[in-house]
């Protein structure tokens, strides 16, 4: 079980006890079996989604921007397990893109780089951070249209998570979130205390069935020194691939980004269903 798994179980209710079970059993959390067989051999997931802006500034925003397109989020495996885990947001027949990336380290639930870019109105941006945990230093560059801006700073020393980390930390952990904990989050070059939380469970119709979703939201942290003024919803298929069949990224007070599953491939899904009738046998 990685280090950050644990310390989020232990914070669920006495840690020694918990973690006491945890070594009795041997068992650890470890990616579903629907994503392993995804990710092996060079495979990917990928995931598409229909977006639309929500929240009182949308009527506003479309005056001048779309408030509705089409994203895909992609998540593969290197040679050393490494993850990368890719979402894009875009509008068809416009080259305008929001992106959000990041390299992942399954073993410890932790952000390795993460990189938000966008072109967008004419304006275009890429803020890309990178993390030494042996140093415990964060490194920053962050390209406008007419400058370079780089900096180096400290970083906390728990496992640090950006916004896909979250994700891929919700679906591989979704079976031990069973209340609140507090954490720490990365996000537009600063660490903010967040906590992870399940909600109500959300029922979704696609491809012609009714699909029962497990919902997490992460959220600025009750006593947080500088509240995140960002925030994320996802809804994961209860199911073995735990797909994420929404996902909401709150952008500020007033509007978030809704993301509703369209369209799932390519991953292979004969293989699929063989690991995961293994997985049960």
């Amino acid at each position: 079980m990685s280090r950050h798994s644990r310390d989020s179980v232990g914070a669920f209710s006495n840690r020694t006890v918990v973690l006491a079970l945890l070594l009795l059993v041997g068992g650890g959390v470890t990616a579903s079996a629907g994503q392993t067989a995804c990710l092996e051999n060079g495979g990917s997931e990928e995931f598409h989604y229909k977006w639309r802006l929500r929240g009182g500034l949308s009527w506003i925003a479309r005056i001048a921007f779309p408030t509705s397109g089409v994203a895909v989020m992609e998540t593969s495996q290197d040679d050393e397990k490494m993850l990368s885990s890719v979402l894009e947001i875009s509008v068809p027949s416009r080259p305008d893109f929001y992106r959000y990336e990041s390299e992942i380290d399954p073993a410890d639930d932790r952000t390795m780089m993460t990189n938000h870019s966008y072109r967008w109105g004419g304006r275009e941006r890429h803020d890309r951070t990178e993390f030494d945990y042996e140093k415990g230093l964060s490194r920053r560059e962050r390209q406008k249209e007419d400058s370079v801006d780089k900096s180096i700073r400290q970083i906390p020393k728990a496992p640090l998570m950006d916004v896909l980390t979250g994700i891929q930390f919700l679906r591989t952990s979704a079976d031990e979130i069973q209340e609140e904990f507090d954490t720490e989050i990365y996000s537009d070059g600063k660490f903010y205390q967040v906590s992870f939380r399940p909600v109500p469970r959300e029922y979704f119709a696609f491809g012609g069935e009714t699909w029962r979703t497990r919902c997490f939201e992460i959220v600025a942290a009750k006593n947080a020194r500088e509240p995140w003024s960002g925030g994320l919803k996802v809804c994961l298929t209860d199911d073995d691939r735990r797909i994420p069949f929404l996902i909401s990224i709150k952008q500020g007070r007033l509007a978030s980004l809704e993301l509703t599953i369209e369209g799932i491939g390519p991953c292979d899904e004969k293989t699929v269903a063989s690991v995961v009738e293994k997985a049960h046998r």
